[in-house]
């Protein structure tokens, strides 16, 4: 670039030079030698001005070309300096990541020393005597004794703890108390709680206190709950009831026997009776009679009874009674005319087996509804009926519209409409 422009300032005098020297000729009226010779400077001066706007036209290229490499150095610039900051926040980086793994080193280096000393505890480890160790599963095992039960504190004297399961659905509990059985505060007045446990403290002493704890669900108080009860400053019973007397039994077809027999007292009041046959317990019935089922045909059977009162003091054996089951079942039971059940508490059927078959009110705040269930011998089986019917040796029950079929100590459905039912 700088010959271009060397080159113009050349060709820029010598025509400046030339120019002057041709008007001097002209104006000299020279001769026709000196005339050509300023014709040949005007050309060699129109060829200078060519070459003059040659070269502007290439120094307005060159300048164009070097602007455009400027921008590209801007750009340039602009990059080296991105990739600089990348390079210093990149360099921050990796000198915080080697700070982080000279801590990590060093926390790895802690550990290590503590698992190698726990191994070394693990590996000079032996079993304690009387526990040799070659009953141990790993030395591991040896080392935890076995746990140690502590004993609660005793409750003082004065003080009743109570415990019971806990009611589906119940929103709280009210525990009643008195002096007397089935003698509690009146209804709504007990102690309210929302837990299953509830203790009584500084109870006067002297008394035997009974308690019981229905379950609430809302504002409604179900039925009371069995009854327990715990002497207070009271000197232990120690008197055993007297012996049951007037034991009687009777065989109730092949397969069972229905015993019956007199009260028996007690100081303080009896709360059962053990029923034996052939010498062994099965029963703990709390009323004076037992039904026994489940017998062989065809079998004798020694029965006695026991009393038994809250302290657990038992009475003498009653005198045995032998029963012995029929050979065959009884012809079937059948209620007059297939009797029918249509209110609880109204009737029952007794099936072939002697089986009592009732209906009962269903217990609004536990089953839900005012329909009925079915008892078996008193024991709830489910399943809401409208009534029951006993037909061709079975029991049948109504629910619905539809017919059920007595199966076992359940139901099912019965495509078949019982005939008189």
């Amino acid at each position: 670039m700088n010959k271009i422009f060397a080159t113009l300032l050349v060709l820029v005098a010598f025509s400046v030079q030339a120019q002057t020297f041709a008007d001097r000729v002209t104006i000299a009226n020279q001769p026709s030698a000196q005339q050509q010779l300023v014709n040949d400077l005007w050309g060699a001066l129109q060829q200078a001005q060519a070459s003059l706007a040659t070269a502007q036209q290439q120094l307005a290229a060159v300048t164009a070309a070097a602007t455009g490499t400027q921008l590209q150095i801007v750009a340039l610039q602009q990059q080296v300096a991105t990739l600089q900051t990348t390079v210093s926040g990149l360099t921050a980086q990796l000198s915080a990541a080697q700070q982080q793994a000279t801590v990590d080193a060093v926390t790895i280096s802690g550990l290590r020393t503590q698992v190698a000393a726990l191994q070394a505890q693990v590996a000079s480890f032996s079993c304690p005597a009387p526990q040799p160790c070659t009953t141990c599963a790993s030395p591991m095992v040896c080392m935890l004794p076995p746990p140690v039960v502590v004993p609660p504190p005793p409750l003082p004297a004065n003080t009743a703890s109570l415990i019971w399961d806990v009611t589906p659905n119940a929103t709280g509990y009210r525990v009643y108390s008195g002096t007397a059985s089935g003698a509690y505060q009146p209804l709504g007045t007990g102690t309210l709680v929302t837990t299953n446990a509830f203790t009584f403290a500084s109870l006067a002493p002297g008394f035997r206190y009974f308690f019981a704890v229905p379950a609430i669900y809302s504002t409604v108080e179900s039925g009371f709950s069995n009854e327990e009860f715990k002497d207070i400053g009271l000197a232990a019973d120690t008197t055993a009831p007297s012996a049951p007397t007037g034991l009687t039994g009777a065989a109730a077809g092949s397969t069972g026997a229905n015993l019956a027999w007199s009260a028996s007292t007690d100081n303080v009041g009896v709360t059962g009776y053990s029923v034996r046959r052939n010498g062994v317990q099965i029963a703990t019935p709390a009323t004076t009679s037992f039904a026994d089922t489940g017998l062989s045909a065809a079998t004798t059977y020694s029965y006695t009874v026991a009393a038994r009162d809250a302290a657990g003091n038992i009475s003498p054996n009653s005198t045995s009674v032998s029963i012995t089951t029929s050979s065959s079942p009884p012809g079937p039971v059948e209620s007059p005319n297939l009797t029918k059940v249509t209110l609880p508490g109204v009737g029952s059927i007794t099936d072939a087996k002697l089986v009592v078959w009732t209906l009962a009110p269903k217990d609004p705040l536990v089953e839900g509804g005012v329909e009925f269930v079915i008892l078996h011998n008193g024991t709830r089986e489910g399943g809401a009926a409208t009534y029951l019917c006993y037909f061709n040796h079975l029991v049948y029950a109504r629910s619905v519209g539809n017919w059920y079929q007595q199966v076992g100590l359940g139901f099912q459905f019965s495509p078949i409409v019982p005939t008189g039912c």
